[in-house]
């Protein structure tokens, strides 16, 4: 499991993964929210 499903998939709070990543909360939050774990064109 990559980086960006294990937060769609865990139960720890967007403080805790995001410390445990080294990256923002908002990020953390962003990737629960997608459909996918696919990269996002820019």
């Amino acid at each position: 499991m990559g980086p960006r499903a294990w937060p769609e998939r865990s139960q720890a709070s967007l403080a805790t993964l995001s410390r445990d990543l080294g990256i923002n909360p908002k990020t953390v939050a962003k990737w629960r929210k997608r459909q996918t774990v696919e990269d996002l064109k820019t």
